[in-house]
């Protein structure tokens, strides 16, 4: 098992990857305000939000942030998405949201639950 664990750490770590840009904070078109909470009351401090784009043909990430603190702003196009929540030593967390262009703020409500499985176990079954 350590072996095999080592060999994919490393085919990991040599894999090309290119990060994708930061999420919008100026006002473009609908507002999400995101609150992450965790089931056993720590502070979140620096969970990845990262969102992707499910209604075109790539589904690569278009936006990835950081979250300091536990409450989030951000904006997004019409269209439908995937948000993913992670923070190490928690469940990754996983919302469908789609908006309309010029629809109202919408509030979005994740709470993590406690983990030992590492994240990058929890990318590969994702």
């Amino acid at each position: 098992f350590y072996t095999g664990a080592s060999v994919l750490a490393i085919l990991m770590t040599i894999t090309p990857y290119d990060v994708p840009p930061g999420l919008k904070t100026e006002p473009n078109s609908v507002e999400i305000n995101l609150s992450i909470s965790t089931q056993d009351g720590r502070r979140v401090e620096g969970a990845i939000l990262t969102v992707s784009r499910l209604d075109t043909n790539v589904k690569t990430p278009i936006a990835r942030s950081r979250i300091q603190g536990s409450k989030f702003k951000f904006y997004l196009d019409g269209g439908t998405y995937r948000l993913i929540v992670e923070l190490p030593g928690y469940m990754t967390e996983s919302r469908t949201l789609t908006l309309r262009e010029g629809s109202s703020p919408q509030s979005l409500s994740i709470t993590l639950r406690p983990s030992s499985t590492p994240l990058f176990i929890q990318r590969i079954f994702r």
